[in-house]
């Protein structure tokens, strides 16, 4: 009798202290108060555009914040609103479109597509940052990650902390952040799109930008809260005449993550597109690691993870050459900066007017003025932390004469709305766009 209950004893209590099974974890209600809260916001691609090409796992201790208020194991497509805007048929995009997108060992993409259109009523898309980069915080840290979406197609001044009247975006924001019941541990901040595309909208974003970052660190009383900018990216639309405005946002979004404490920059320059703006599944499979390696490092502290990159100097060198260089030394380089293929991304300009001298060559041209481009980006062989920029004139071509390299030049990384930007490093961090920054050259000669 007595070896059959202690049998029975011991059964039971390897029972009760056996882990719980993935049904039932998958399932559980966390404790608020023991996650760390990330909160999302800005415009469509922070909650998620891009269509769903291969499965993306749960996580039984990644959860999301759902509509209805309540704390539920996060699974994709985290946005429920992605088949409101984009009605099918998007499966012959999901089948053909797949750049280094495989199924799982022993899945078939038919199988996958068809229970996610049953489980969804049809929806094949709306994949997100969230659970991605929550899922890497959890992997690297053993902590459980919560995940609050708040973001909408949407201009800057929707977010305005001192403007914005009840059920607006900041308020929405802010409210579901207390109503979560946990203490929010970092803030993405991922918008900028609109204004990039509303006249005069860009020469006041970095005010902007400070302000709501300001207003969120007061109104969560949070005064150092975490924050994690991922710079505006790309728009591949024909006409060029708004440029100048993204160019301004991303610069806007660069300083305001130089001058403001506990604010850091992360490109998403390089990243396929779903469409013209919104990032695609393979862009949110890199873009998140570099999301949650600046969490990792920055805030977590943890060593071993990537720093984001910000630029250190430009110099003119070679000048007595008539192929001049310049120099370009980045700081944040985890490794050796690098690219797949050719590195590309940076331009140079000067401030004088700019005209086409060649517009009607091979007739005589209207106008004499330098024509300096960059012909070639090399990765330094002395600083893996560098790159050397390759300029030509170009006039002798055109104009028949030579013109001395003379300032001051503003040089530019990711110029324009569509720039092909491809330079990271070991850990796949990017270069952010900037510029113009201004690089010191010799007085032009009247």
């Amino acid at each position: 009798m007595f070896n059959r209950f202690a049998l029975t004893l011991v059964l039971t209590m390897s029972l009760l202290a056996a882990p719980h099974s993935p049904s039932e974890e998958n399932h559980r209600v966390p404790d608020p108060k023991r996650l760390d809260v990330w909160l999302f916001a800005g415009q469509s691609n922070s909650e998620g555009w891009a269509l769903l090409k291969a499965p993306v796992p749960t996580d039984p201790h990644v959860f999301f914040f759902n509509k209805d208020g309540h704390w539920v194991v996060a699974e994709e497509p985290l946005n429920q609103n992605f088949d409101q805007y984009t009605p099918g048929p998007l499966e012959q995009n999901i089948r053909m479109q797949r750049q280094d997108v495989n199924m799982p060992k022993g899945s078939e993409l038919d199988e996958f597509l068809k229970t996610q259109q049953a489980k969804w009523s049809g929806a094949l898309g709306g994949l997100g940052p969230g659970l991605m980069f929550g899922k890497h915080l959890h992997e690297a840290t053993g902590h459980d990650i919560g995940l609050i979406s708040t973001g909408r197609g949407s201009p800057i001044r929707e977010w305005d902390p001192d403007s914005t009247p009840q059920e607006k975006l900041y308020t929405n924001m802010i409210e579901r952040a207390r109503a979560s019941g946990g203490t929010v541990k970092g803030l993405i901040w991922y918008q900028g799109e609109s204004d990039a595309i509303t006249p005069g909208a860009s020469k006041v974003y970095q005010a902007a930008l400070t302000r709501f970052i300001h207003g969120v660190r007061r109104d969560l009383q949070q005064p150092d809260l975490p924050v994690i900018c991922v710079q505006t990216g790309r728009f591949a639309y024909p006409y060029h005449s708004s440029a100048p405005d993204w160019e301004a946002v991303r610069e806007a979004q660069r300083q305001t993550a130089l001058q403001v404490p506990n604010v850091w920059l992360v490109s998403s320059l390089d990243l396929l597109l779903e469409d013209v703006i919104h990032v695609g599944f393979e862009g949110y499979r890199r873009l998140t690691p570099r999301m949650a390696e600046v969490a990792l490092s920055q805030v977590y502290k943890l060593p071993g993870h990537g720093t984001p990159i910000t630029l250190e100097s430009a110099e003119l060198i070679a000048t007595d050459s008539r192929r001049p260089m310049i120099r370009v030394k980045f700081q944040g380089v985890t490794g050796h900066l690098k690219s797949e293929g050719m590195a590309s991304g940076f331009e140079i300009r000067t401030r004088m007017k700019e005209e086409d001298p060649a517009a009607k060559y091979p007739e005589k041209p209207t106008s004499n003025v330098p024509i300096y481009a960059v012909y070639r980006v090399d990765f330094d062989p002395a600083d893996p932390a560098a790159v050397i920029l390759g300029l030509f004139d170009a006039a002798p071509v055109v104009l028949g004469t030579h013109h001395p390299l003379c300032g001051p030049l503003g040089l530019m990384y990711g110029p324009g709305l569509n720039p092909n930007a491809n330079i990271t490093d070991d850990k796949d961090m990017p270069l952010p766009a900037f510029g113009p920054f201004d690089v010191a050259a010799g007085e032009c000669k009247k």
